[in-house]
This record gives structure tokens, sequence and C-alpha cells, in this order.
């Protein structure tokens, strides 16, 4: 039983590192936009060459985002996952 449970937990922790790893080698932007404001607490609105794109926001840039007034050109960098959702990485105001 002691066998099984360790068994499991190897694949589950080896299975965290596959995600982490899938991370790295996302493909990474840098773009000039304009924010256009926060759709929800993990998501921001900016207009990027014309078309307005969502994209996540972890934890840790939260605050980056919230200091942000709406409409304020910036520049984004973030990666597209596997799955197509885009996670940023960092964003700062640029002078207009």
């Amino acid at each position: 039983m002691k066998q099984a449970g360790l068994f499991l937990f190897t694949v589950l922790l080896l299975s965290g590192c596959s995600i982490a790893s899938a991370d790295e080698s996302a493909p990474r932007f840098t773009e000039e936009g304009k924010y256009i404001g926060s759709a929800d607490p993990h998501t921001i609105a900016v207009s990027l060459n014309g078309e307005e794109t969502m994209i996540q926001v972890p934890r840790d840039k939260r605050d980056d985002c919230e200091d942000l007034p709406d409409h304020t050109n910036v520049q984004v960098k973030y990666i597209k996952k596997e799955n197509g959702t885009l996670q940023l990485e960092d964003i700062q105001q640029k002078n207009s």
C-alpha cells in the first residue's frame, strides 16, 4: 500500500514538472498597445494591433495592472500557452 502511495505521489510530482517546462518553452511576445482595463481580477484587456486582446494575469503581477489608468499606452510581455491562453509576464506604462 505504501508503494502505491509513493508511486502516485511520484507521478503527480513529475507531471507538475512537465507543466512547468511547457511554460518555459511557450512562445514569448513583447508588444506595445493600449491598456483598456481589467476584465476581472485575473484578466486584463489590451488593444494590440487594433484588436482587443485578453491576457491572464498571475497573482504576482496583479498590483502592476491595478496601478495603471485605463486607456494607457503600455508595453506587454506575455507567453502563449499550449491551450492558446495568453499569460502576462510584464507590463510597463509607456510615455505617449
